[in-house]
């Protein structure tokens, strides 16, 4: 069994990817969608299990969801959803298979688990910090006087999107990490950390891109592209402001625009959806 949290982790499951093999991943979510993409170049069976009824809906929205569930279907992808899993099977040290809920069992050469991670707090204990699916921090990234969360471990209030966000992507951890220092250096005229989240991922030669915060949308609408050609741009509403754009085979440049309306907490109106 495998999951992916080092570099010689993906290398030493890059060693079993080999054509003809039987690879299950538990999980469809950005790192097992990637995987299952790049198995399925290598010539690998593929089963992509998932507990939800569309993959990566909580990230992005059931309409993008069930696009990329289209796509692992088209790459031969056999992607399962509503499933959950009871045990995984194994010999000798190595696994043989997934036993689903229901009794069923997927046989397989190897076993990927893509279920997500749960942030390294618990050194926190005792310190009097809060914690909360994360280091509880405040606009500025302070959690207490003097101390400071930054990366996937924090839980910081972003005041652009009037939210609480733990954010698990290496641009986050950069531009906060900027902007803790930036405070630090200047702590008689602080800033408040309030980025656009941006992030990216490929899957069967399709570039995947976002800015904004698309999770708690209240609406998302096809605002250029076409779906069929797999080349669109998805617009997300929260409340009445635009909050998000998820780019799927667009060239970068056709996603920036969109990224300037939504640090300037543009409305979402017929002038900006134009």
């Amino acid at each position: 069994m495998y999951t992916l949290r080092t570099a010689a982790d993906a290398l030493a499951l890059r060693t079993r990817l080999l054509p003809g093999r039987r690879l299950v991943i538990v999980g469809a979510g950005f790192v097992g969608a990637e995987v299952a993409a790049v198995a399925r170049g290598l010539g690998v069976e593929v089963t992509l299990l998932e507990a939800g009824p569309v993959p990566l809906a909580a990230a992005v929205g059931e309409q993008a969801g069930r696009w990329l569930a289209r796509s692992h279907h088209d790459h031969g992808v056999r992607l399962r959803t509503g499933v959950s899993v009871a045990r995984i099977h194994s010999a000798r040290g190595a696994a043989t298979g997934v036993e689903l809920a229901d009794g069923s069992v997927i046989d397989a050469d190897d076993v990927l688990v893509a279920i997500g991670s749960t942030p390294n707090t618990a050194w926190l204990g005792g310190s009097g910090l809060t914690v909360r699916d994360g280091l509880v921090c405040d606009r500025f990234s302070a959690a207490a006087p003097g101390v400071y969360g930054v990366g996937d471990v924090a839980r910081w209030h972003n005041p652009l999107f009037a939210t609480e966000m733990r954010i698990e992507h290496r641009t986050n951890a950069a531009e906060q990490g900027l902007a803790v220092a930036r405070n630090l250096l200047n702590p008689d005229a602080p800033r408040p950390f309030a980025p656009v989240p941006y992030f990216w991922s490929d899957q069967y030669g399709v570039k995947i891109q976002s800015y904004g915060y698309l999770r708690d949308h209240d609406e998302a609408v096809v605002v250029d592209g076409e779906v069929s050609r797999r080349r669109f741009l998805i617009g997300y509403r929260r409340g009445d402001r635009l909050a998000g754009i998820l780019g799927i085979g667009m060239p970068p440049k056709a996603l920036r625009h969109w990224r300037s309306l939504i640090a300037a907490g543009s409305a979402w109106n017929a002038g900006v959806m134009a």
